[in-house]
């Protein structure tokens, strides 16, 4: 809540969470797990792509549950839920030199997480929804809590894992390196009975 003058109150509502974790005990065994991946298209050297699997982790289980007892350690703490979450879905990502991955959200998925164990990974972007009309501002409106249009950046530093809610569209920048850049992406979903009523579901 601000105070803007006498008369008037600014109330931020609804924000959106993005939490950056320290996960650096884990980049060796995600940087050995990388070592001996299996890419879905080895032939297209000149493009990005992904593990020729999105279940990696489902074949390391002890680096799974590690990623998995974190995640839950912060819904938990930060919503009360009263069930676990259950990774879904993870897959290795591999960036090209000169290469970037364009705008998009994860879809069936309530939270997502990326993590980056290798030096150089450039920048995320998370995208602000645009509103259906565009009224142009000045060039010094740079104010991130009105945000009509700002983009939010987030340096993709080695040991870190962002965790944020799948819907929220993001983009990976250019890698303006010689080398490839590499991270792994999780998608996550309840586990076990919601009970909501007659919107009621059980996520086996």
């Amino acid at each position: 809540m601000i105070k803007l003058d006498d008369d008037t109150l600014r109330i931020s509502i609804f924000p959106t969470l993005v939490y950056v974790m320290d996960l650096s005990d884990l980049t060796g065994e995600l940087a050995d797990l990388c070592e001996n991946t299996n890419w879905a298209d080895e032939k297209a050297h000149n493009q990005n792509y992904c593990s020729d699997t999105f279940f990696v982790l489902d074949s390391h289980l002890d680096l799974k549950n590690k990623f998995t007892e974190r995640v839950n350690k912060i819904l938990q703490s930060e919503f009360k839920y009263v069930t676990q979450f259950q990774m879904t879905t993870s897959w290795l990502t591999r960036t090209v030199p000169y290469g970037s991955i364009h705008k998009h959200r994860h879809t069936n998925s309530l939270w997502s997480t990326v993590f980056y164990f290798y030096e150089g990974c450039g920048t995320i972007t998370f995208h602000k929804k645009r509103p259906a009309i565009n009224v142009p501002t000045t060039d010094e409106f740079t104010n991130p809590d009105l945000g009509m249009h700002g983009d939010v950046f987030f340096l993709a530093e080695k040991g870190k894992m962002l965790l944020f809610p799948s819907e929220l569209e993001h983009s990976v920048s250019f890698n303006d390196s010689d080398k490839y850049r590499y991270s792994i992406a999780m998608n996550w979903m309840p586990q076990g009975m919601c009970k909501v009523g007659d919107s009621s579901f059980n996520y086996k």
